[in-house]
């Protein structure tokens, strides 16, 4: 399993998420866990322009003003987060 954790300062603009994406591409990550990406909000078409494609679920999480944003393919079997407001 290949993990990519990015902290990424601001995921508003397209530059990054292509960063991002190339990323994912070139080192064929299983696991993206983005970092400080100070989006208010989260869809599907916001993960789709990081993630590359339409294979993957995520989970989104604003704590104290640090925001995280974790992608993986929708094939991996899901577990359950253990811990507050997960």
């Amino acid at each position: 399993m290949k993990i990519l954790s990015y902290n990424i300062r601001g995921l508003g603009h397209r530059i990054k998420k292509k960063e991002i994406r190339e990323l994912i591409k070139e080192f064929r990550i299983d696991f993206c866990c983005i970092r400080e990406s100070k989006v208010s909000q989260v869809s599907n078409h916001s993960c789709h322009s990081v993630w590359g494609n339409h294979n993957f679920d995520y989970a989104y999480r604003n704590s104290g003003g640090i925001n995280y944003l974790h992608l993986e393919p929708k094939y991996f079997s899901k577990k359950q987060f253990l811990g507050h407001s997960w």
